[in-house]
């Protein structure tokens, strides 16, 4: 898994052993664990930004604020 070179040669498919090699990576060993470890806290971390007082939230609610404070008939 990862990202690759691009290529200009675009296959009709992917082989299968690529697909299982894949799986395999992300469904068995200490890699997977590993992977499944970093997407809980990445998940958890996303959770608490767009939770009300969270980053996320107080950066699109001072937006908001900022939006609403402009007087849109100075504008015409």
């Amino acid at each position: 898994m990862g990202a690759k070179e691009w290529m200009k040669v675009v296959r009709e498919s992917v082989r299968r052993d690529e697909i299982e090699k894949a799986v395999r990576r992300a469904m068995v060993g200490k890699e997977a664990e590993e992977m499944s470890t970093r997407a809980r806290a990445y998940g958890e971390m996303a959770g608490r930004a767009v939770a009300v007082k969270g980053s996320s939230y107080e950066d699109l609610d001072a937006l908001i604020q900022q939006l609403w404070s402009y007087d849109i008939a100075q504008e015409f």
